[in-house]
């Protein structure tokens, strides 16, 4: 069953099909439709004239034979009778008898055929009734010889009478015939013309169709080179677009790391900077607040003051410290990268209330600073994303380290993303992990079901 919304679509479908055939093929393809019914129209027509013009002359044929044998039907008829009378054989009168039975036949026949011709009826009826006529004179004569009438002898000869009744017969048919037989030529030559005019008709009709089909395959051949053009430009266009977005995805790629490794490298310069610089002037003031407690008078009102002094300077020194490891972790450069993601996983986790499990592989070799601050990062920003969002109860971390590369597996047993979730639109975290990695050559993927917590798989190739 077609559907409302579909039968509403259509329309609209079909007017969007019919603007885009040229105009000029569409008026073409409408003038062939046109007289292909219009050769449909005039052949049915044509079928239909010749049709009834065959009929009408069968029908007229047969009337000039049904004419032409009551002549015959009549001579034969006299031949008979007087044969009968010559010799007395029975088989004579086989003639009569079968004129007696056809002349009824002959009149019915005729009386259905010339309904429509009255006058010809008219003259018809009455050369039968002269047939009828003569028949029964015959029939007479035959039973006044089978009588023995004398007189019945006079009738093996003809006289005046019945030459001139037999002459009007014969005259009568032979006008009739003829008649008949000039309106039978009439209709004949009708049919033919008919017949001509409806094949030159038709002959010129196809002709003409002819013509409009060879222009239709010609703005056809014509439209398709112009949509096989025009598909080449969009491919070429296509290719070019292909190559500048590539070119720009390349170049953005590039920017991303070149600003990643940037920030990486300010943010080390800036930690090392507070770790001289801002450590060495909390420590110098902590030891002039030493100072100057071991040579100020006691009371209670300076020691309070020298005691809130000395705890703003380690909280300081401890805000300093945490400021200097979010932005350069100290571990990763002095104890190297295993130690760091312990440190630190262990540490967040307990402050988040989170259980945590770790599968740490001792790195064999160098790690590069580039890949180790990017494996600390992503895992980094891992744990930052379950503890925000994901409603987790354990955070699972393992690294797997061979000749070819640094495998992360980091898993979680939380509320998992979302049904939505579109991993060709991610999150600033989730992208920047993605870039840390490939920047690298390596690349990451998510396994995730709502309800079912997340498996983050990073992959990347050992340098250096």
């Amino acid at each position: 069953m077609t559907h409302p919304a579909s039968l509403g679509r259509a329309p609209g479908t079909f007017s969007r099909l019919l603007r885009t055939v040229p105009k000029a093929l569409a008026i073409s393809i409408a003038l062939v439709g046109l007289l292909t019914i219009g050769v449909i129209t005039v052949s049915e027509l044509t079928y239909s004239r010749t049709i009834s013009g065959l009929d009408r002359l069968r029908g007229e044929r047969e009337r000039i034979d049904l004419v032409d044998d009551l002549l015959e039907v009549v001579l034969n008829a006299e031949t008979g009778q007087r044969g009968y009378l010559l010799t007395g054989r029975a088989e004579y009168l086989a003639p009569l008898e079968r004129a007696r039975r056809q002349l009824p036949v002959i009149r019915a026949a005729l009386d259905a055929g010339l309904r429509e011709q009255p006058d010809r009826r008219a003259a018809a009826m009455q050369l039968l009734a002269l047939c009828q006529a003569a028949l029964d004179r015959l029939d007479e004569s035959v039973r006044r010889g089978d009588a023995g009438d004398p007189a019945a002898v006079d009738q093996k000869i003809p006289g005046d009478a019945d030459r001139r009744q037999m002459d009007g017969i014969r005259a009568g048919i032979e006008q009739l015939s003829a008649s008949m037989s000039d309106e039978f030529r009439s209709n004949r030559q009708r049919s033919r013309d008919d017949m001509l005019t409806a094949r030159l008709g038709l002959l010129f009709v196809a002709c003409l169709n002819l013509v409009l089909l060879v222009a239709v395959v010609r703005l056809l051949v014509r439209d398709l080179a112009q949509k096989d053009q025009i598909a080449r430009l969009i491919d070429s266009d296509n290719i070019r677009l292909a190559g500048e977005v590539a070119e720009r995805t390349a170049e953005l790629h590039e920017l991303t790391t070149h600003l990643q490794q940037s920030t990486e490298r300010d943010k080390a310069a800036l930690a090392r900077d507070l770790h001289d610089e801002l450590g060495g002037i909390l420590t110098s003031v902590k030891m002039d607040v030493d100072w100057l407690r071991s040579r100020t008078p006691s009371s209670p009102e300076i020691d309070a003051r020298l005691n809130a002094a000395t705890q703003m300077l380690s909280d300081a020194v401890a805000l300093k410290r945490r400021v200097v490891e979010d932005l350069r972790p100290s571990l990763l450069d002095h104890l190297g990268l295993v130690p760091a993601l312990e440190w630190h996983v262990t540490e967040h986790c307990s402050k988040a209330g989170l259980q945590c499990r770790l599968a740490l592989a001792e790195a064999t070799g160098p790690v590069v600073p580039d890949t180790a601050i990017a494996i600390y990062r992503i895992v980094q920003e891992a744990l930052t994303n379950v503890i925000r969002h994901a409603r987790a109860g354990t955070f699972a971390l393992e690294l797997i380290c061979d000749q070819q590369a640094f495998r992360l597996v980091i898993s979680d047993d939380g509320i998992g993303l979302p049904s939505t979730f579109n991993p060709s639109s991610l999150s600033h975290g989730l992208s920047g992990m993605r870039q840390r990695a490939r920047a690298l050559g390596g690349n990451v993927a998510w396994r995730s079901s709502p309800g079912e917590g997340t498996t983050i798989d990073v992959l990347i190739p050992r340098s250096g």
